[in-house]
């Protein structure tokens, strides 16, 4: 219950962020007002949700990827082929760059040394293999565990490419817009590249195909809570939501999907407070969900068996009150303190286990034995 409940305050700020991201998506393309974009994405989602379910999420995740890859190759061809009119080409765009633009580690925005780009490695690692719920989703989607396996290796393959196709556009901005500002430039960069190299009907195509993506992640992180929410959670409470007809089941499903989106658009209109979408991802979101990752997924690891129940709330709670610590002033570096909790974590669950191993002399139970036995299978 209390990874459940941690997870979903991760999951609270998580989804917060991607409202406020859709909001400066639409303001880009549009001039709407943040906030009205929220609220707009907000309630298009509840009814979306509420209709679709799962499955809409699903089929929509394949219609806008199709789209995305269409739109982002088109535009990474067209940059290309701008930038010859400078006499540069692919390889030597970089050399034309200013120095900052070009610099691994751009200590000089407070969040590019090393440690935090290690900070960032690790949320992601734990985040899309599975400590993100909805992701973790994808894979209990498919029909067994030798296809969930082809789906991560082909998800991790794309990965190694598409963010470098992605994102090409954007770091030749200095060249194609002089003297953009870094305000206007993380505003409406991608908005005014996209604009200006890809023809009307394809620029509606993937403001609508972005708009999918951002509301599709929103919607399985809504399903995916309403899930935890009525099966793990309230039945505590009240055992006979259990028993319930799958009317009723559907009914509470909605409710708590509902109250959930609606904290979400609630905590993104103030999003500011928690240092804009940087701050709730990396500040907020990392920092809970590495102690509610930590457990949840090297427990399916056999060099974790003799990590017990216990071991998983103790390291949840440690690395949760290192979080806490930090926010009431107690004075850490900050690439430090954005870590700790994660670490923090790590230790007292790996440090349990081995103390279960090797001091209390632990037997594991027959169960969990034949668990891991079965996880190590593919099939």
């Amino acid at each position: 219950m209390l990874i459940a409940i941690s997870g979903i305050g991760s999951k609270l700020l998580d989804v917060a962020a991607k409202w406020t991201s859709i909001g400066i998506l639409l303001h880009g393309f549009t001039g709407m007002p943040i906030w009205v974009g929220v609220i707009v994405s907000g309630l298009i989602s509840l009814i979306y949700i509420a209709i679709g379910g799962i499955l809409a999420d699903l089929w929509t995740d394949f219609i806008q990827f199709i789209v995305q890859v269409a739109a982002g190759l088109a535009l990474f061809i067209g940059v290309i082929m701008k930038l010859g009119d400078y006499g540069l080409s692919f390889f030597s765009v970089f050399s034309a760059l200013p120095e900052a633009n070009v610099s691994v580690f751009n200590a000089g925005r407070g969040q590019g040394s090393l440690s935090w780009t290690l900070l960032y490695f690790f949320v992601i690692f734990f985040s899309y293999s599975g400590g993100t719920w909805n992701l973790a989703a994808r894979f209990i989607s498919t029909s067994d565990a030798k296809e969930a396996k082809k789906a991560g290796l082909f998800s991790a393959a794309l990965y190694l490419v598409w963010p470098f196709i992605l994102f090409f556009p954007m770091w030749c901005g200095p060249l194609l817009f002089p003297g953009m500002d870094q305000a206007t430039a993380e505003a409406s960069l991608y908005a005014t590249l996209t604009n200006t190299f890809l023809p009307v009907g394809m620029v509606g195509l993937v403001l609508a195909s972005m708009f999918a993506n951002t509301m599709t992640m929103c919607n399985s992180d809504a399903n995916t809570i309403s899930a935890v929410l009525t099966r793990d959670i309230l039945p505590i409470f009240n055992p006979k939501i259990l028993q319930a007809s799958e009317r009723k089941s559907l009914w509470y499903a909605r409710i708590t999907t509902i109250i959930f989106t609606a904290l979400t658009v609630f905590v993104a209109l103030f999003s500011d407070y928690f240092g804009g979408v940087t701050g709730l991802i990396l500040t907020w979101f990392s920092a809970l969900l590495g102690p509610t990752a930590i457990p949840l997924l090297l427990g399916l690891f056999p060099a974790f068996k003799y990590c017990d129940a216990k071991a998983a709330i103790i390291s949840v709670l440690a690395g949760l009150g290192v979080f806490v610590l930090t926010k009431m002033g107690f004075t850490m570096e900050a690439d430090i303190a954005l870590i700790a909790p994660l670490a923090v974590s790590f230790v007292f669950y790996a440090g349990i286990g081995l103390i279960n191993k090797y001091a209390l002399k632990m037997q594991v139970k027959p169960e969990i034995e034949d668990l891991m036995v079965k996880l190590g299978k593919d099939e």
